[in-house]
């Protein structure tokens, strides 16, 4: 992920628009699980397992906003590593592609 650097505002201003940048990251994961969630079947309030493989640049989000993708998404656990689970995707962010297992807890 690139950092976003506003003419005059210094690091601050990096610092804050990479935030930006990381919790948009984090939302169209959230709203990937989701659409995936329902081409999968799944019910509104079936609780989930998910396990991912990123680029560390995804990854990050993943670890640092997974209290949320978890809470947004139904998911009890979230790891990290390749699954052999009913349901898997992969889909885009930005440049980076993202693998995801799902199931049913």
């Amino acid at each position: 992920m690139s950092k976003v650097a506003i003419i005059g505002a210094g690091v601050v201003g990096t610092t804050i628009a990479y935030a930006v940048m990381m919790r948009g990251v984090a939302r169209e994961i959230v709203n990937r699980i989701q659409n995936f969630r329902k081409e999968s079947g799944f019910e509104v309030s079936d609780r989930i397992g998910l396990s991912f493989r990123a680029p560390e640049e995804v990854s990050v989000v993943l670890r640092q906003f997974g209290d949320h993708i978890c809470m947004e998404t139904l998911a009890e656990l979230l790891e990290e590593g390749e699954k052999s689970w009913e349901c898997t995707t992969s889909f885009d962010i930005g440049e980076h592609s993202i693998d995801v297992w799902m199931k049913r807890l």
